[in-house]
């Protein structure tokens, strides 16, 4: 399997593997970071400071800043509106 979302989603699949145990899992994961932060929740602003940090606000208004920023924009399945396609 190759490691693109494609192939993830395939591995996930083929190894049974509920897309919300895999979740849970990669949390887990990232708490022996201790500097990860993960937040369920829309960010409306995200600006570059003079001194080189990034500056996030939340929905509802919490402010983080950070040197890195990453972007998970999440995946929605679209099926074909194509007869018998759901019973695959």
């Amino acid at each position: 399997m190759g490691g693109s979302p494609a192939g993830l989603s395939a591995a996930l699949f083929i190894d049974h593997r509920q897309p919300s145990d895999f979740r849970a899992a990669a949390r887990k994961d990232f708490e022996r970071y201790g500097s990860v932060i993960i937040e369920n929740t829309r960010a409306t602003a995200v600006k570059k400071l003079d001194d080189g940090l990034f500056e996030i606000t939340g929905a509802a208004g919490q402010v983080w800043k950070g040197r890195k920023v990453v972007l998970a924009t999440g995946v929605q399945d679209i099926f074909p509106d194509i007869k018998g396609y759901t019973k695959c």
